[in-house]
């Protein structure tokens, strides 16, 4: 596997490749989401033209196979995302806080540890920005292996609710 830096000067085609490999992946259990990759597409471009924006794509043999990105968020825009305050506390000492947005690695490719090595290199390039002190993300209650993988690189499941996803709670790791 190959990791690419994404960024908002990547090629359109590979731009438009991770979305339909993103459409795919979460149509899937326990996501079951319908996207249009035209909706999916601009938003990948919007969020990576973002301030404090990183992302990684995941190549085997020049197809796309995974991805991960996320982005610098302001106390307002986690209450957006989330649809709460509940997670206001995390900006407490904190210079910045870094959303995880997505991550994502297509069916036969896993179980390879690719999705720990995005979520890795996602983490280690957050972490060069030495303003940033945590990296917050969600997922589903019923992403056992999801779960798992970010138990194991560190992060805590704080048992916080998205009031828009009821089955997702949101996850943090100190950096």
């Amino acid at each position: 596997m190959k990791m690419v830096s994404f960024s908002s000067r990547a090629g359109m085609e590979s731009f438009r490749e991770c979305a339909d490999v993103y459409c795919k992946i979460f149509a899937e259990p326990p996501w079951n989401e319908n996207w249009a990759a035209s909706k999916v597409l601009q938003d990948m471009m919007d969020q990576a033209a973002m301030p404090g924006f990183c992302g990684l794509f995941a190549r085997e043999e020049d197809k796309i196979i995974g991805f991960t990105w996320g982005y610098l968020v302001s106390k307002i825009e986690m209450q957006e995302i989330a649809g709460n305050t509940e997670l206001d506390f995390i900006f407490d000492g904190c210079k910045q806080v870094f959303y995880g947005d997505e991550l994502g690695v297509s069916a036969p490719f896993r179980g390879k540890e690719y999705g720990r090595q995005l979520c890795q290199g996602l983490i280690d390039q957050v972490k060069k920005d030495n303003r940033t002190s945590a990296f917050v993300l969600r997922t589903d209650t019923m992403a056992q292996t999801a779960r798992s993988l970010y138990h194991h690189l560190g992060f805590i499941d704080l048992h916080i609710r998205d009031n828009v996803y009821e089955n997702r709670t949101y996850w943090r790791l100190l950096l």
